[in-house]
């Protein structure tokens, strides 16, 4: 069965087969952070004394420290932390925490492993339904 994804940015339509991976995603998914990230020096710097700005260096460093101890107690790559699926989910948290007065138990937003297992089928369908139109 040949399976599908496609980008989000460039809605470019990428095939793979489990017994042969997904390298065509992987090389576009490169391509397609390195367009997002082509900042300059001075541009970058803007943005990082914005961002300290606006949220301090506490908040930056226990930002950093739950990065790595969610790499290291997870066993996931470092590079897990800049995926377009991962930034997509913050994004969703984070709307909702805005949203919700008080303090939020992230196990009652995030889905058991189960839950996502079960439903990967029927979004890859939902896809499916709409590349075919």
């Amino acid at each position: 069965m040949m399976q599908f994804a496609q980008c989000q940015d460039w809605d470019n339509i990428f095939t793979y087969k489990p017994q042969n991976g997904s390298n065509n995603l992987k090389v576009h998914s490169q391509k397609c952070i390195g367009n997002e990230d082509n900042f300059s020096s001075t541009q970058r710097e803007a943005v990082n004394q914005i961002v300290k700005a606006k949220f301090g260096d506490a908040a930056r460093k226990a930002v950093t420290k739950a990065s790595v101890e969610m790499c290291a107690l997870d066993l996931r790559p470092f590079i897990a932390l800049s995926g377009v699926g991962f930034k997509g989910l913050l994004r969703v948290c984070m709307t909702l925490a805005q949203n919700v007065q008080g303090i939020i138990n992230v196990d009652d937003i995030l889905p058991h492993p189960v839950t996502v297992s079960r439903n990967v089928d029927f979004y890859a369908g939902e896809v499916r339904k709409c590349l075919a139109k």
